[in-house]
């Protein structure tokens, strides 16, 4: 059974797999990988200490902009996809071009705007208008 670091592992993985090697940010892109994947080994070898989670929260932190930067979509964003659409190693397909990478981008923002809908939708609760200005508001930005 998966911990709690795999979801960011798996995001990771995806990450990279997407990332152009010719990107500008792709040096960074592995610097922040190996630095969280240090930190993952950390936390489950030598226990969880909120020195760690609080360096880990920033890492994360950086991994949010280069993946804005790179991909279009927040880190966290690309690690949902994964948990909600796993993908196989053979399903993962290098971008073959920038078309390709803004097609990507704009299914996984429908996507990610569609979970958000079920979720709301599905909730027993009253839905209120600024839940559905925000679903509204996310589809627009597709």
């Amino acid at each position: 059974m998966k911990d709690h670091l795999a979801y960011y592992e798996d995001g990771l993985k995806l990450l990279v797999k997407l990332t152009s090697r010719d990107h500008p940010r792709y040096i960074d892109m592995l610097a922040l990988e190996a630095s969280l994947k240090e930190n993952i080994r950390a936390a489950r070898t030598l226990r969880e200490s909120s020195d760690r989670e609080a360096q880990r929260d920033e890492i994360l932190l950086k991994l949010n902009m280069l993946t804005e930067d790179i991909l279009g979509i927040s880190f966290n964003a690309l690690c949902d996809t994964c948990v909600t659409s796993p993908l196989s190693e053979e399903q993962i397909v290098h971008p073959a071009s920038t078309a390709s990478i803004v097609a990507y981008n704009f299914l996984l923002s429908v996507l990610s705007a569609a979970q958000q809908a079920l979720y709301l939708l599905s909730q027993r609760e009253r839905i209120w208008p600024i839940n559905c200005q925000y679903i509204v508001t996310s589809l627009k930005q597709c």
